[in-house]
Order: structure tokens, then sequence, then C-alpha cells
């Protein structure tokens, strides 16, 4: 096999063996050179990106810069009429700068516990993602193809060379000579016919051939192939050729309307792969309905009597499995792992930070009544509420605030355009309304937070609610030591702003004393 050779921009270079085992070593944002010894041109795509050339002059290197997302992503080596060679996975850690590894996962795992739609979304990373739910999307479902989709072709194959049949009874008219058993029917048939009687009565009559002779019905017993089982397992193969072709034009659609964003991985450039990718197997799967038994099978349908046959039939049970797993809605998992593409690392801390907040609202507010809400039809936005005598708490994430002349001023409006803060916790307790924006900044260094400040003075000066101004407006950041006095307690109690620092570990207690304090 095929050994992958990289070379980082800073540090020793390593040899990256292909199989199922993710190779470490590598850094969102890192810069990393590859090459493979072949004689001839070979052609490298990582999450169905072809990298380019790093030198023209010379065959097999190729420069590749992960973008912000970590987790695993697949790399697919090819020949250059298009034979796959090998197959690697890298694992992509986040900026060691910011996040630690073990501080990303637990973040992750936080955040997959509360709402494992916050994890999903379209980076070259993937990740084991596993609960139940009725999350769908296109990248979820190519996800599934992807992984699937040649072991259901495998799968239903085999049924093709060894399909089930039922053995069923009919009727048929056959010549005296053909005719080995006769039943009840058969004997009413000749008693009601003269030639057959006379035939068998041995009275002399002659035919000069089987088609003169009189005919017998009898009982015949042959294989049907219409089978219930057949038949629920056609009408999975249709279900995946459709949503095979519902996803070739959803990422069509998709890719002509993406506006260019240098922080998330374009669909564009992985459109072409992604595309040959479907119809290959859309392609594979309509060859397999014109095979027997399907083209025997006269409807489509799923029935308690084909799923009891296919459950008790290894082949039909393999095929049906895998058709399954790539249809199925939800992000689940029992036995198998499911490696989905995630959102990018910038986004997961977005949304940790919320939950992060959330758990210290409910620290500072104890005994209230919780309850969850996506006001958004794509779940990008939440509303966490609780209640009791006399006090309402509200947790934000992704609330509109519309700009001034769009706006009612009765909730909340911006001065200016429309903002969409990351965080907002509100609080309404005896009439008395205050409420906090956070906003979460994946930076660390000193130039990132100074220049992220900008958007906490405008949340500080710009959003309001019922016309109050918001009582505190902080950055939460990855790592300290950015800009510290925007870090220190006073300096926010001065000025209404500041920066607190929000991480994995980071004590609990502390942020929601702050939000208390703020809000009451």
């Amino acid at each position: 096999m095929t050994s992958l050779l990289c070379k980082p921009q800073n540090g020793p270079g390593f040899e990256i063996e292909a199989g199922s085992v993710p190779a470490g070593g590598f850094n969102e944002l890192g810069n990393y050179c590859f090459s493979v010894q072949s004689k001839t041109p070979c052609r490298l795509l990582v999450d169905e990106i072809e990298l380019i050339q790093a030198d023209t002059n010379v065959h097999n290197n190729w420069e590749w810069r992960p973008g912000f997302y970590a987790g695993e992503v697949l790399a697919e080596l090819f020949d250059w009429d298009g034979k796959s060679i090998a197959e690697y996975r890298l694992d992509v850690s986040p900026d060691p700068r910011k996040l630690g590894r073990i501080e990303y996962d637990a973040m992750v795992e936080a955040i997959r516990r509360f709402d494992p739609q916050l994890l999903v979304g379209s980076e070259s990373a993937q990740r084991v993602i596993g609960t139940q739910g009725e999350i769908i999307n296109p990248h979820l479902q190519y996800s599934r193809l992807r992984r699937f989709g040649q072991a259901f072709v495998d799968a239903i194959t085999a049924v093709t060379v060894r399909p089930q049949t039922l053995l069923t009874r009919d009727r048929t008219w056959k010549t005296v000579h053909q005719v080995k058993r006769v039943d009840r029917q058969t004997i009413l048939s000749i008693i009601r016919n003269p030639d057959s009687l006379a035939l068998l009565a041995n009275e002399g009559r002659s035919y000069s051939a089987d088609s003169d002779s009189p005919m017998f019905n009898v009982a015949m017993s042959r294989d049907e192939l219409d089978t219930p089982a057949n038949r629920a397992l056609l009408a999975t193969l249709y279900d995946v050729i459709r949503r095979s072709r519902l996803l070739i034009e959803s990422f069509t659609r998709i890719a002509a309307d993406e506006v260019a964003n240098p922080t998330r991985t374009a669909l564009k450039p992985r459109l072409g792969r992604r595309l040959e990718v479907l119809r290959t197997l859309e392609a594979q799967l309509r060859r397999i309905v014109k095979r027997t038994p399907f083209k025997e099978v006269t409807r489509t349908e799923v029935t308690s009597a084909g799923l009891v046959v296919i459950a008790a039939h290894p082949l039909y049970a393999r095929a049906f499995r895998a058709g399954w797993n790539i249809l199925r809605p939800g992000i689940e998992h029992a036995d198998e792992k499911e490696y989905l593409w995630t959102s990018p690392t910038w986004e997961i801390y977005e949304r940790w930070c919320y939950l992060q907040t959330f758990q210290a609202v409910q620290l500072a507010f104890p005994g209230l009544e919780w309850e969850r809400r996506y006001p958004s039809k794509g779940g990008d936005s939440i509303l966490i509420r609780g209640e009791a005598a006399g006090i309402r708490v509200e947790t934000h994430f992704q609330l509109r605030f519309p700009a001034f002349d769009m706006s009612d001023r009765q909730s909340f409006y911006s001065l200016s355009r429309e903002r969409y803060p990351d965080i907002v916790v509100t609080c309404t307790s005896n009439s008395v309304r205050r409420f906090v924006v956070l906003d979460a900044k994946y930076r660390s260094t000193r130039e990132s937070v100074l220049e992220a400040m900008e958007s906490a003075h405008i949340y500080s000066d710009s959003l309001r609610w019922n016309d109050i101004a918001p009582a505190l407006t902080l950055l939460l950041v990855p790592a300290a030591g950015g800009a510290p006095w925007l870090e220190q307690t006073a300096f926010w109690e001065k000025h209404d702003v500041g920066v607190k620092v929000c991480t994995a570990g980071t004590d609990l207690n502390e942020l929601s004393t702050i939000l208390k304090s703020a809000l009451i």
C-alpha cells in the first residue's frame, strides 16, 4: 500500500499509512506538504477537494492548509485515470494557542449531550456523533451515503445472486402424457369433458399430436419472485436512488447560491467529487433494479410480512440494514460508529459558550422551571426560559435585534442596523428588566482580542431591550493574556464592557456570580 509522506512547515516530516487509523500531527490553519513515491502522476483529494501541485515541475507534491475545523479528515489518492490507490485519515487538532485537544473534545462532548444538532455542519473535519433525533440536512445525508453506499450495493448485489422466492401453487393445462399427479379439481374437470373421459376409458380414440389431445387441468408449484421481502427491498432501493438524485440537486443549488466566507470551508470546490460519487452510486443501483428478482416485482411496499422474512434472511437483513443506515433520520448510532461533518471550531466554541452561560444562569437562579425553544426553523436560534414566582430569566442564542426603523421598539431592537449577538441573558424581576450581552470570540492574541472588542462596543452602544441598554457586555475568549486589562473586574464595573476567559475547566461559579450581579 502506498504511504503518504508529510512535511509540516515547522517540524520534522513523517509517514502516513493508508487505512482507518487516523494519523495525528495536524493543526487547524497549519501548513503541510504531502508527497508520494510514484513514477506516474497521481491526484490527492482531501475532503473531496483536489490539492494543487506544490511544484509544477515535480509530480506528486501537494500543499495543504486545514481551515477552521478539528476532527478527522479523509484523504484519497487516485492515479491520473481516476482509479483509487489508497485512503488516509488525518486527525486535525484545534489551534494549540487557543485550545488544547482535551479541552476541545470536552466541549464537543458537552454540546453533543446538550443538543447534537449544534455540532452538525459542512466542514471538512468529521467526528463521531451519536444520539437520537429528527435532525437531517444534505451534508448529513451525504455522509451516510458515502459511508454505507458501497456496503448497500454489495449487499443488494448478493441478493440478486441468491434471491428469496416464495413457493406458490397454481393451475395449468397439460396433455395426458405430461400429467404426473391429479387432485379433486382435476378429476372434476375430467368428468365435465367427454374427450378426457373417452381417452381415459380407452375407447380407441387416437390423436395425431399433443395439440389434438384433451387438456387436463392440474395443479403445479412454482417459485414466485414477487414476494413481500423483495417488494420491501425494492422500496428501499428506490428510496436510496431518490436520495442520491435529490442530493445532486441540493448540492448544485447550494453551491450556486454560496457566498464566500473565509472562516468556512466552501462547498463549490468539493462539488465535482460529490456529484461523481452520487452519480456513480445512482448508476450502480439503477442497474441492479433491472436484475432478478427486482425486475419481477410488481409493486413496492414495506409490510410486516416482508420485514419478518428480511429479519430471518441474512443476505436480505444485511442489505436492508445498509439501506436503513443511509435513509434513517436523526443522528444515531448503536453498534457502529458514525462520522459526520461538523461545524467550524469557532462556531463550536460559540455554542459551547452558550451552554456554559446557561449552566451558569441555572446556578445563579436555582428553583426555576426551565423550557427550551427553537424560534427559527433552522435550529440556529435557541431560547431557554426559566420562570418562578415574580422572576423570569431567558438565555438566548443568536437573538435577532432588528434595525431601529424595522422594529416596534417594544422588545429587542438596534439603534443602527440589524444585529445578532451570540448570547443574550435577560431577567425580569418584580417588573425590573436588565440584560447582559456575551459575544464568544475564538481568538487569543492581543491584536485579535482588541479587534474583536469592536463588536462589544457596538453591542453596548446600540442594543436595546424595551429601551434599556445592556447592563454588561463581555467578550468570551478561550485563552487569557491577550489584553489583560480588559479581563479585570474593576474595568468591567467602570466601563460596562470587557473580556472574560471561558474555556473547559473554567469555574462556572465565577461566571454565575458575574451574571447574577449584572442582572439583579
